[in-house]
């Protein structure tokens, strides 16, 4: 993880949906975003979000942590932009999408991320695209509001359950070495 230097003081992650479908690449959010606004990151990317995490889980930085984003109006300078690409959202049907969900590779990518996050900011938890914005119902709206929440701790209840599991494993072993 690049953390870099600039004019972001992140207080809070923001996750954000593609809106696309499950095929779309980074390279492609990168190119459309290009269109938008002619911004290059630090990192040589166009993209306003500072990870992207494609379907299959595999995560990409696109901008350093410190950087300014170009996600969510009003709050650029002080979040963490995270895009999912996935498409959890009854509108998706009038684009001729089918709506879907994260993949498990991607909650696992995620929470991992967002542990790593914690780790060199301190900064915890998720905010939705749609809390700072009446105009959108980003990441979707088939994403309730307690799925981050409860993804997070689901990932830490894993955590702590293979440190246990390790813990208990090592403690069989020096039984036996010293039996």
């Amino acid at each position: 993880m690049i953390l870099g230097k600039g004019k972001n003081n992140p207080k809070r992650n923001i996750l954000h949906c593609s809106a696309t479908t499950k095929h779309i690449t980074v390279g492609n959010i990168n190119d459309y975003h290009k269109t938008l606004w002619h911004s290059i990151s630090n990192l040589g990317s166009y993209c306003g979000y500072h990870f992207v995490i494609d379907y299959l889980g595999k995560r990409y930085q696109t901008r350093e942590i410190y950087e300014e984003g170009m996600h969510t109006i009003g709050q650029n300078r002080s979040s963490i932009g995270i895009c999912l690409i996935m498409y959890p959202d009854t509108e998706a049907w009038r684009y001729g999408v089918e709506p879907y969900m994260p993949s498990r590779e991607q909650e696992i990518s995620l929470v991992k991320l967002l542990k790593e996050i914690e780790e060199e900011t301190r900064i915890s938890g998720i905010s939705y695209h749609r809390d700072f914005t009446k105009l959108k119902t980003c990441p979707g709206n088939l994403i309730p509001a307690s799925w981050g929440r409860d993804l997070i701790r689901k990932g830490k209840i894993s955590f702590l359950k293979r440190q246990l599991f390790l813990l208990r494993r090592y403690l069989l072993f020096l039984l036996k070495k010293y039996e």
